[in-house]
């Protein structure tokens, strides 16, 4: 007998078209918190370079940019997953629900160990590239901090984001238009403040020690997440097809450091503003790209232009937001050439993600 949650919604209805305005309605304000978001953990890692941790160990430092970027990317993937599972009715059936929601918890823990672990050994590996000597101390406690936080920081989120796309599905809104945005802002801002935390607690102690037993406990959970995963038929397609994204985003988002540490050196205005250009722009296609998955899966029509079209004008107005707040804030002074700049890049670098997502989705999908 299909179990329907008759206290949350009284059908089992899947994916629903929807026009332009309920779309720009709902990913506006979810939008401009993505932005805020940004500029909080923009606000954090100044902070938290100051701690002793981060200054006595330089490898804890850059290890920061690149298990941002790695660790970002689990949380919209998942947020995806979730949306297109509401969407498509597996939320409306409690026992599919619950398979959906647990399968998911699991396998982004799973994928939050491999994550820290990469990121963890990544960097280490350009230290010892660059000259640096290897100190195996060091080592574990790098890979271990990275692997806990990266791990911590999933399972809150995760939870966190299950509890808002079930709390979109309940109030009939799109998920689809908000949970990307919002895993976005938040995944940053945990990811980092738990790495300062848990960086800084173990380096007060016995690091070596307290490092090893945490990455002995990690590593000795994972087959056994890997195999509920791999058991449960909604993520286990997850496990076989998810891993070269991530990777093929961390290695695009090295060359972009390089080319962001570039323009600071021209103009200190940028360290301010093109991580919410970048942010934004990666939030709005992260947007059509689940919207457009979740059609997919439906198999239904979605009005993609007008969709596309949309977010277009959204990312324009969301920036205006923002400058305008900055400005008012005292906190960047910005003249109209610069504004205008700020706008064609922002615009330009949405018309040329949003026909990529379109054309990469469409080619995984075939």
């Amino acid at each position: 007998m299909v179990e329907i949650d008759e206290g949350c919604r009284d059908d089992a209805e899947g994916f629903q078209e929807e026009g332009a305005s309920t779309l720009a309605v709902q990913a506006f304000s979810s939008l401009c918190f993505s932005c805020v978001g940004l500029l909080l953990a923009g606000w954090l890692l100044n902070v938290v370079q100051y701690w002793p941790v981060f200054v006595e160990i330089p490898q804890f430092f850059a290890l920061v940019p690149v298990l941002l970027n790695l660790k970002g990317n689990l949380e919209l993937t998942l947020s995806a997953r979730l949306s297109t599972a509401a969407n498509t009715g597996l939320f409306a059936r409690q026992n599919l629900r619950r398979q959906t929601i647990v399968g998911n918890m699991v396998v982004i823990q799973v994928q939050a160990v491999a994550v820290g672990a990469i990121a963890g050994c990544h960097t280490l590996l350009l230290d010892v590239i660059s000259g640096s000597s290897f100190v195996i101390e060091d080592a574990v406690f790098v890979v271990s901090s990275s692997v806990a936080s990266t791990a911590t920081a999933s399972f809150v989120l995760g939870a966190i984001m299950c509890g808002l796309v079930y709390a979109c599905y309940c109030l009939r809104l799109n998920p689809d238009n908000i949970a990307a945005p919002v895993a976005a802002a938040l995944g940053d801002l945990s990811a980092l403040y738990l790495l300062g935390v848990i960086g800084g607690r173990l380096y007060e102690n016995d690091r070596l020690v307290g490092a090893t037993i945490m990455l002995i406990v990690f590593l000795v959970l994972l087959p056994a997440a890997f195999w509920y995963a791999w058991t449960n038929p909604f993520v286990q397609p997850v496990l076989v097809h998810g891993w070269a994204p991530l990777l093929l985003a961390m290695v695009i988002a090295s060359g972009a450091g390089l080319l962001f540490e570039a323009s600071v050196q021209g103009y200190l205005g940028v360290a301010v503003i093109a991580p919410i250009i970048n942010g934004l722009g990666g939030s709005v296609a992260a947007i059509y790209s689940s919207r457009r998955s979740t059609a997919l899966h439906a198999k239904a029509k979605d009005n993609y232009f007008a969709a596309a079209a949309t977010l277009f004008g959204l990312q324009a107005a969301v920036l205006l937001v923002v400058v305008y707040a900055l400005g008012y804030l005292r906190i960047l002074s910005i003249g109209w050439p610069m504004l205008v700049a700020i706008l064609v890049v922002g615009q330009a670098q949405v018309l040329i993600l949003m026909p990529m997502a379109h054309l990469l989705v469409k080619y995984l999908w075939s």
